[in-house]
Order: structure tokens, then C-alpha cells, then sequence
């Protein structure tokens, strides 16, 4: 796997990853036709000139390095690659490709959904099925302390000792808060935003009780 990958796929947030991946497919050519016209670095940002005025009779014309077709290569697979004629003949069949400035907040608001969808199978196949049920109890509450969530964390912890016994409520109820589920304030916890998409893609996707 090519370094760039890599750290898109490890180090950054999942959903970033997938957002810039589509995006590298989807307009490589505008991609490398602006990095081609690169000239420096200024305070203020990028110096690019228009396509209009960057060249002139018998100027060399820059190359793009070959760091993208490497990254272009890896993500080149059979299945890939029928997504992604799927993917532009539909584009094309609703007239984004003649109109990017249109096609960008569509395309930005399918990808979120994407990475939203990724990250939530994701953290469904990690957290025990108690968290689930302290993410209920949270949602019409405004705030709760731990005391009123601790009865969910021992009631698993009964039904699987083995395991908590080297998973204490501190670790547990940080995985919530490490995922963006829930947020603490001392020993205060309240439900997010996403912990309550969460929920609710959990119905729509109808996912049933887990273990624990």
C-alpha cells in the first residue's frame, strides 16, 4: 500500500478518507490539471494561473507526478471499477458532469452519508450492547451522571465477568465519548448529534439487539 494511502486510510478520520478517495477518482483530471498549473506558495494560498494565461507557444507543459496513478492503481479493482461507471453514467444522466459547482454539495452530502454509514457499521461491530442501551437512556435526557448509567455497565459485566474484568466503567464509557457518541463533563454524560443519528440509523438499518 502506497504511503499516501495509507495514512488516509489509518491516520486520518474515516470519513475524510473516504471523502478525498472519491474525490481523487471523481475529478483526478481537474485534480491534475490544477496541480500542473502550481507555480508557488504564497500567504494567501496556492499561485495557480488560469488555463488561459499559463502557457505560451513552445512552453513546456508540466507533468503530474506519479504519485497519483500509483494511488489511482491501488483503488483500481473489477468491482471498483463497475461502481464508478455506475456511479458517472448516473451523474452524467442527471447533467452534474456539464455543472460542478452544482455537482459539489450533492456529491459532498452523498459522501458524508457514506462515511456516516462506514463509521457506524464501524463502531456497530465494537461496542457491547449495553452501550447501545445507555445511548437510549441518554437520548431524552438533557445530561446523567454515572451513577444512573453504572447499572447497564454491571449488568453485562455479570453476564460476560470474564471479559470486564479487565474492561472497568472508565474504559467503557471512554470508548462512547472516543467515538463521538457522547460527550462528559466530570462525571456528567450526555448524548451527541451522532450518538442520536446513531439510534436512528440503527432502526433504519434494522440492526437487532447485540450481546452485552
Amino acid at each position: 500500500m502506497s504511503t499516501i494511502l495509507q495514512a488516509m486510510l489509518t491516520s486520518w478520520p474515516f470519513w475524510i478518507a473516504v471523502w478525498l478517495t472519491v474525490l481523487l477518482v471523481l475529478f483526478r483530471s481537474n485534480i491534475r490539471g490544477l496541480i500542473d498549473r502550481i507555480t508557488g506558495i504564497s500567504k494567501t494560498g496556492i499561485l495557480a494561473p488560469s488555463k488561459e494565461t499559463q502557457t505560451t507557444p513552445g512552453a513546456a507543459t508540466p507533468t503530474l507526478a506519479t504519485g497519483g496513478e500509483d494511488l489511482m492503481a491501488e483503488l483500481d479493482t473489477p468491482y471498483a471499477r463497475e461502481l464508478t461507471k455506475k456511479l458517472t453514467e448516473e451523474w452524467e444522466r442527471r447533467g452534474l458532469n456539464k455543472d460542478p459547482a452544482r455537482a459539489l454539495p450533492i456529491l459532498t452530502r452523498y459522501l458524508a452519508v457514506v462515511g456516516m454509514t462506514a463509521d457506524f457499521e464501524n463502531i456497530e461491530g465494537l461496542m457491547w450492547g449495553s452501550q447501545v442501551d445507555i445511548l437510549t437512556t441518554l437520548n431524552p435526557l438533557s445530561v446523567a451522571d454515572g451513577a444512573k448509567l453504572l447499572p447497564h455497565y454491571e449488568a453485562a459485566a455479570a453476564r460476560y465477568s470474564t471479559v470486564f474484568a479487565s474492561y472497568p466503567f472508565e474504559q467503557y464509557m471512554d470508548f462512547l465519548v472516543k467515538r463521538g457518541l457522547v460527550t462528559r463533563e466530570g462525571d456528567s454524560f450526555a448524548i451527541t448529534e451522532k450518538g442520536r443519528a446513531f439510534l436512528m440509523w440503527r432502526i433504519f438499518a434494522r440492526k437487532g439487539p447485540r450481546a452485552g
